[in-house]
Formats: structure tokens, C-alpha cells, sequence
């Protein structure tokens, strides 16, 4: 019985461990299932992800294409997208408005029919360069391109490229402007721009022919007033002399800055700015308006102990201080003074002042003081002015580079002042004035025989045959035409030979070609004395063999020593 338990308890434990074996399996096989229940789980999650990943590039790639459709719509310019067949695949809204196509018409089609016949054979060739290196860039820059509507008609446009990659597809998007508009204003442009160079020119033809008309008769009555000074006059007639020459002299200076003004308003002037001293200057000056201070009983004065050098053109600056000291004089009251004076200023920069006694400028009239043409109502009605020299002044200042202005009180006087570049140093012989014709000193064995006048007016031949009574010595010979002048040169083989320039038959320049094209005159001495008062007329006749020149009306005494000494090299060969 005992051995029957333990073999019962033998089974029974058998069976217990064979059930918790099976248990054990059972587990496991849960453990697996549910294993793959969660990798079944995660295997559907992924394709949602996937699947959710999928659906985001979609609506990504259409938000983009609306975002780019929506911005190509709304540009101002045509867009119009072509493949690498060069057939149509976009156009925008203005497209179909610039080139008359529905965009229904157009996609599909040829670019070609936006391109006029005449270029449509070689476009194929510039579609596919472009394709090969595509950068965005101006189509053709720098040639004027057209394209073609609908209907055939063409307009001008510019045309920007650009290359977008759609897809596997690469695309080429030409932005397409008209620029009818622009280029008419273009055109205007260049119109405008021609007609002010013409207006230009006509201006200088025009005050050109007006200063030679107004010198011409100006010569005459300067002229013989001249000789009329230098006879024996009774007291009524040498004021009736003096009274010509000074309104004949008003008017010459009124033709001279008229022509100036015009020369700097074009920016023709001509200036040569070199170191000039300004002591000798303001010398020079004072000593051409002593008399007129001296009539006045106006002392001019100037504490100039040491000497400053000015860059500026010599003439032009003398020009300038001349017309500020003679308006300090003539404005002045009778009895008064007029000081100039200078000072360096700060980065190599020169201050002259003229400071006068007269009745000062109110406020209001300073502003009108520079510009043309415009007298200050409180100016004497006895003091002669034409409202250029202050204007005329400012401009060749500027020119040089400087400035001019003005202090005034009423009451009490007035200062001009103006600064040019320069510095404190001594003078060098360079800058000293170059001698007058009647400083120069002519050798006793040298005489002029025979002077030849080529000249038409006859007040003018006149008035030097007066002129030459005065040098018994010279025999003048008088031509009124060009060719009759040379058959006179040729003939008599003049010592000098006075030649104007407006001659009835052939012109001035064509006498001075042949008289230096032929040996018995080529080394004649030939002044040319014209009315043509524009700067580049001396250098034009100088380089075709002139000696000199001078215009009209000259100086009778400046004249007769030229013709003393024809020869010397002077730059009152070419004087107003």
C-alpha cells in the first residue's frame, strides 16, 4: 500500500510538472503572438506614417505651385514658360494681355509665334545655347529686341531669362516687358539733347554775328574818336570827344561780358590757372582806376606788405578785381576810400576783400546783386551799368574754382570778397606781367616800308589811313577784296600785311592759306584784325600762319605799335 502512494505520488507529481510544462508553453506562445500583435501594430503605424509623410510632399509641392502661380500672376511683367522643345507650357495674365493670345491658344504652341519673322530662323539656335547654360540674365543685352503680337504687330521689349527645373523637366521662364514708353522717352531724350546743342550753337552763331556786327561800326567811332583826342581841340569839343569814347568804350564792354557770360554758362571758357602775384595785380588795377578815383577825390589804398600767390587765370582775375574796385570807386561817395585787402585762410585758401565808404546794400537787394541784367533800383541814375559785371564776376570766380560773396550795411559801406586757392610766398619772374607792345623796344635799323590793309569797310580803311599819318614812315596800301589783295602782296611784297577776315569775294582764312603757300609772302608778318570776338578764332588763325591777332575796335596806339613791331610774341595780339 505504501509502495502503491509513493508510485501515485510519483504520477502525480509527473502529471504537475507536465502540466506546468504545457503552461510554460502556453505562455510562450502568448509571449509570441502578442510579439507579433505589436509588430503587426507597428508595421501599420509605419505605413501610416509613410502614408501621412506622402500626403505633406503633395500638399507641400501644391502650395508651392500656387504660392509660384500666385506671385507670377501678380507681376507686372509678362511670364511666359517654355520647355526644351521651345513649346509654351505657362503664361501668366499679362502675357495674354501683352501678346493678344488666350492662354488656351498659346499653351502648346511654338514660342516662335511671340518672335518676329525676321528672327524666328535663328531663334531655335539661341533657344538651345541658353538651354545648355542657363543663368539669369538680360536676353541679348544690350541690342533692342522686339516680339510679335497676335496680329502681327511688333513693340519693343526687353527680356529677362531664368531657368526653373519642373520636375525632371528644366523650364525656361522670359520675363517679357514693352517698352514702348521708355524708349519714346528715349527718343525725346536724345531730341531734347539735340536741340539744346543746336539751341547752343545757334546761341554762339547768333552772338557771334552780333558782337561782329556791333565791333565793326564800334571801330569806327572808337577809332576816329581816337584820332580826335590826339588833335588840338577847343574845350566843348574834346567833352563832346571824351563823352564818345567813354559810351563807345561802355558799349564795347557791355558786347565783351555778354560774350563772357555766354563762354561760362557753356563751360567754353578758357582758363589757364597758373600762380599769379596777386600784389602785382592789385597794382596794375589801381593804376587803371586812379583817374576815375582821382576825379572822384576817392583814396584806394591797400596794406599789401608781402606779396600771396593765387592759382587762378591772370586775365580773369584781373578782369574781376578791375570791375569790384571800379564799383567801389563809381559807388563810393565823393571824398570816400576804398581798402583792399587779403588774407590766408585755412587750406592754402586766399581771401581779398574791397571794402568802399559808399551807402551800403539793404538786405533785400543783396540776392539780386549776381544776376544778370539786374541793376539795384537804389544805383545812381548818373553811374553807367549794365547789371553783367557782378553776375559775370561770380561766374569766372566759380570757374576758378572760388567764391565770391558780400557785406554790406546800409549807411556805412559795402565789402566784396573773394576766395581762390593760394598761399603766402614770394613772387617768381614767372608770374610778372608780360610786356606791352609799347614797352618792347624795336631795333633803330628796323622800319616797316609798305603795309598792306585787306579790308572791305571803308570807314575802317579810312580810319587807318588817319591813323598812319601819324608814322610818315609807312606807306599803306589798301585792298578791298581778298583776291586784289593778293595780286597787292604778290606785287609790292609787303613788310606787313593787316587782313580782315569778312571779305566780299573770298574768305579771310582762304588770303592767309594762299599768302603762306607762296614763297614771296610766306614769311610775311600778317595780323589778322576781325570783329569775331568768340575765344577759339586767334588759335584757329594762328595755326594757319597768322602772326597775331586782334579785334575790332582796337586801340589805335596798341595797333601802331604792333605794326612797329609785328613779329614780337605778345598776348595782347589777341585784345578786346
Amino acid at each position: 500500500m505504501a509502495g502503491g502512494d509513493r508510485l501515485r505520488a510519483e504520477t502525480a507529481r509527473g502529471d504537475a510538472t507536465s502540466e506546468r510544462g504545457t503552461a510554460a508553453n502556453h505562455r510562450d506562445q502568448a509571449v509570441v503572438a502578442r510579439d507579433e500583435a505589436l509588430a503587426a501594430r507597428g508595421n501599420a503605424a509605419g505605413d501610416r506614417h509613410q502614408a501621412g509623410l506622402a500626403r505633406l510632399d503633395e500638399l507641400e509641392r501644391r502650395l508651392t505651385w500656387s504660392v509660384v502661380l500666385a506671385m507670377l500672376a501678380s507681376v507686372p511683367d509678362a511670364i511666359i514658360a517654355v520647355d526644351s522643345d521651345g513649346m509654351i507650357v505657362y503664361v501668366n495674365d499679362q502675357g495674354e494681355s501683352l501678346f493678344g493670345w488666350s492662354r488656351v491658344d498659346l499653351l502648346g504652341r511654338s514660342v516662335d509665334v511671340l518672335v518676329p519673322d525676321r528672327f524666328v530662323a535663328q531663334h531655335p539656335a539661341v533657344r538651345k545655347g541658353y538651354f545648355a547654360q542657363p543663368t539669369t540674365r538680360p536676353m541679348a543685352a544690350g541690342l533692342q529686341l522686339s516680339a510679335r503680337r497676335r496680329d502681327g504687330s511688333e513693340f519693343p521689349a526687353e527680356i529677362r531669362l531664368s531657368a526653373s527645373d519642373a520636375g525632371p523637366e528644366r523650364w525656361v521662364l522670359a520675363a517679357v516687358r514693352d517698352v514702348t514708353k521708355s524708349r519714346q522717352s528715349e527718343r525725346d531724350l536724345d531730341a531734347a539733347r539735340l536741340e539744346a546743342v543746336q539751341a547752343n550753337a545757334a546761341k554762339d552763331e547768333f552772338l557771334s554775328r552780333i558782337s561782329h556786327e556791333l565791333r565793326t561800326p564800334l571801330n569806327a567811332i572808337l577809332g576816329f574818336g581816337q584820332l580826335l583826342a590826339l588833335d588840338d581841340l577847343a574845350a566843348g569839343q574834346v567833352e563832346c570827344v571824351s563823352q564818345i569814347l567813354r559810351a563807345g568804350s561802355h558799349l564795347l564792354g557791355l558786347v565783351d561780358e555778354v560774350l563772357d557770360i555766354s563762354q561760362v554758362a557753356q563751360g567754353a571758357l578758357r582758363l589757364s590757372l597758373e600762380p599769379v602775384s596777386l600784389r602785382h595785380v592789385v597794382d596794375e588795377v589801381i593804376g587803371m582806376i586812379r583817374p576815375l578815383a582821382d576825379r572822384r577825390e576817392i583814396r584806394v589804398n591797400h596794406p599789401l606788405t608781402s606779396d600771396v600767390i593765387l592759382i587762378a587765370d591772370r586775365q580773369r582775375i584781373k578782369q574781376v578785381l578791375t570791375n569790384l574796385v571800379a564799383n567801389a570807386v563809381k559807388y563810393n561817395r565823393h571824398g570816400g576810400s576804398v581798402h583792399i585787402d587779403s588774407a590766408i585762410l585755412a587750406q592754402e585758401r586766399c581771401r581779398l576783400t574791397v571794402t568802399d565808404t559808399g551807402p551800403g546794400i539793404a538786405d533785400t537787394d543783396l540776392e539780386a546783386l549776381f544776376t544778370p541784367f539786374q541793376r539795384l533800383p537804389s544805383a545812381p541814375a548818373d553811374v553807367e551799368g549794365s547789371g553783367l559785371g557782378l553776375a559775370l564776376a561770380k561766374r569766372l570766380i566759380e570757374a576758378m574754382h572760388g567764391e565770391i560773396g558780400v557785406i554790406s550795411h546800409v549807411g556805412f559801406g559795402s565789402s566784396f570778397w573773394i576766395e581762390l586757392p593760394g598761399l603766402a610766398a614770394p613772387p617768381t619772374p614767372a608770374e610778372d606781367a608780360p610786356p606791352s607792345p609799347t614797352q618792347q623796344v624795336v631795333p633803330p635799323d628796323q622800319t616797316y616800308k609798305t603795309v598792306l590793309y585787306i579790308e572791305d569797310n571803308p570807314s575802317n580803311t579810312h580810319l587807318l589811313e588817319r591813323a598812319f599819318t601819324r608814322r610818315p614812315d609807312v606807306r599803306l596800301i589798301v585792298a578791298m577784296e581778298g583776291r586784289a589783295g593778293l595780286e597787292l602782296a604778290f606785287e609790292h611784297r609787303p613788310d606787313l600785311i593787316l587782313l580782315d577776315l569778312g571779305l566780299p569775294d573770298i574768305t579771310g582764312e582762304e588770303v592767309l592759306r594762299r599768302l603762306r603757300a607762296d614763297p614771296r609772302t610766306s614769311a610775311t608778318a600778317i595780323i589778322v584784325i576781325s570783329a569775331d570776338a568768340m575765344p577759339h578764332r586767334p588759335a584757329e588763325l594762328l595755326v594757319l600762319g597768322a602772326t597775331g591777332y586782334i579785334t575790332k575796335p582796337f586801340d589805335i596806339d596798341r595797333l601802331l605799335s604792333l605794326v612797329d613791331n609785328p613779329t614780337a610774341k605778345s598776348s595782347d595780339h589777341w585784345h578786346r
